[in-house]
């Protein structure tokens, strides 16, 4: 089993052309996630469609994992309940079952890292990004590859929809927990 990170020698920072150099080096496997990092995810954050950040071993500058996060919608169930309320009963129909929710567009890890927990480690810092938010945004979602489903799940993921393996991917989601009142 690999050696786990020493969160004390990592830092998480957006992404900017400064880190072109490392960016080039950073390599998963997925042709689609290793394209969008090294092509893709500036444009899209200037374009204000996303935020990637990235996790760097500081001794090294290497990048761990990247994570990519924007504002996307979840559909619910119609009978799902939130608050007690099922949402077809609530008096406004603002979402008519799609709610907010934060997107996890991308999430790698580079091939010589796995195992590390540099996604999970990034994964915890999407939940800390969303309730510092503060916005009403209930839900994380992502689509996950079916082989790695097991993984979100170890993580507070549900399934979304019962998991079909004609497409590549399962759309899934986490409830957001409540911030402690202050």
């Amino acid at each position: 089993m690999p050696e786990k990170l020493d969160k004390s020698c990592l830092s998480i920072k957006l992404l900017k052309p400064e880190h072109a150099e490392i960016v080039k080096l950073f390599e998963c496997g997925r042709k689609d996630e290793d394209d969008f990092l090294h092509n893709d995810a500036l444009p899209s954050q200037n374009a204000r469609l996303s935020e990637t950040y990235l996790l760097i071993e500081n001794q090294r500058n290497k990048i761990i994992s990247y994570i990519t996060i924007a504002v996307g919608s979840f559909q619910l169930a119609k009978d799902r309940k939130m608050g007690n309320v099922r949402l077809s009963d609530k008096p406004y129909r603002v979402y008519s079952n799609h709610m907010p929710c934060m997107l996890i567009g991308k999430l790698a890890t580079d091939k010589g890292e796995t195992g590390k927990g540099g996604a999970t480690y990034l994964i915890d810092f999407a939940v800390i990004k969303a309730l510092e938010a503060n916005l009403p945004i209930p839900f994380i979602a992502l689509h996950a590859y079916h082989e790695l489903e097991d993984f979100y799940k170890k993580l507070g993921f549900f399934v979304a929809f019962t998991s079909s393996k004609k497409g590549k991917t399962a759309a899934m989601y986490m409830e957001i927990p409540h911030k402690a009142k202050e």
